[in-house]
């Protein structure tokens, strides 16, 4: 008899044991949660409730290890914008200062004084299209675009129309189509798109704007036989302020917005952004938007 209730004592605790395991994984796999370390799982074989439990558990822990990694990545996102955006203030804000100083100083040789006031002017363009470009992404980011029936050889002509000065070396490759977009936005999105682009092909060459029908809609873009683009920066080209050439991009006034404000525009279309590239080979950009079929 007490052999007996020996065995069943044993059978018992080591049933006791078998059936708690996983609920002390689970205690264990809690506490390690909680003090920050997101890997934390268990491995729960039961065939039973305290597994689908511990695939539960699994399931949240992933997620909030998901949400934590998302909510650090949209923070340095915008510790970056805030450093970008301080040094593109800083910038022009320090000539100006600078050289209205100089101005203030005293009588001044004619030359010297309008050399002075020529920056003052020039760098007061830049802030006053950096901030038209800041309302127009954060009006994007806030959503609402009515989208229209709109032809591409109206937006084509409105392109042609706001650069006069590239006309020549602009070519439109396809067949008229109708889409469902706003005009205004897509003018600028095209229009920013040849601006980059005849800021990587300096030789004069052909910037073609073209469009084709595929089995999702019609793809429109711009394609220029620049210096092309390393892989390694393509996923970097939309953010705010990001420039590959930083010194040729500040030279020619621009302020890393661009294709920032495309990729917006493009989202508000319900589209994304393409861009496919190659060094010394040139760069392609396109969006699909949906056609109106008549």
């Amino acid at each position: 008899m007490g052999g007996v209730l020996l065995l069943v004592g044993a059978a018992a605790l080591i049933v006791a044991r078998l059936l708690t395991q996983p609920l002390r994984q689970l205690e264990t796999a809690s506490r390690t949660l909680s003090r920050g370390d997101l890997t934390a799982r268990v491995q729960i074989r039961s065939r039973d409730e305290l597994e689908h439990l511990g695939n539960t558990f699994n399931t949240m822990a992933e997620a909030v290890e998901n949400q934590v990694q998302a909510l650090r990545e949209e923070s340095a996102r915008q510790k970056r914008f805030v450093a970008a955006f301080s040094h593109e203030l800083k910038t022009p804000m320090t000539a100006i200062l600078g050289y209205a100083n100089l101005l203030r100083s005293g009588e001044q040789a004619p030359d010297k004084r309008h050399r002075a006031a020529g920056y003052i002017y020039h760098e007061s363009q830049r802030l006053e299209e950096l901030s038209r470009e800041l309302l127009l992404l954060f009006g994007l980011e806030q959503g609402g675009v009515a989208l229209q029936d709109v032809k591409l050889s109206a937006v084509w002509g409105d392109v042609r129309r706001s650069l006069p000065e590239l006309e020549p070396r602009l070519r439109w490759e396809g067949k008229d189509a109708a889409v469902r977009a706003d005009r205004p936005l897509l003018t600028a999105l095209l229009r920013n798109l040849i601006l980059n682009a005849a800021h990587a092909d300096e030789s004069g060459g052909t910037i073609l704007f073209w469009n084709k029908e595929t089995a999702d809609g019609v793809r429109v873009g711009v394609t220029d036989a620049g210096t092309g683009i390393p892989p390694e920066e393509l996923e970097k080209l939309t953010e705010p302020f990001y420039r590959v050439d930083k010194s040729r991009s500040r030279m020619s006034g621009g302020n890393g917005l661009g294709l920032t404000i495309c990729a917006q525009i493009a989202q508000a279309h319900g589209a994304r952004l393409q861009i496919e590239s190659a060094a010394g080979q040139g760069t392609t950009v396109w969006i699909t938007l949906k056609e109106v079929t008549p």
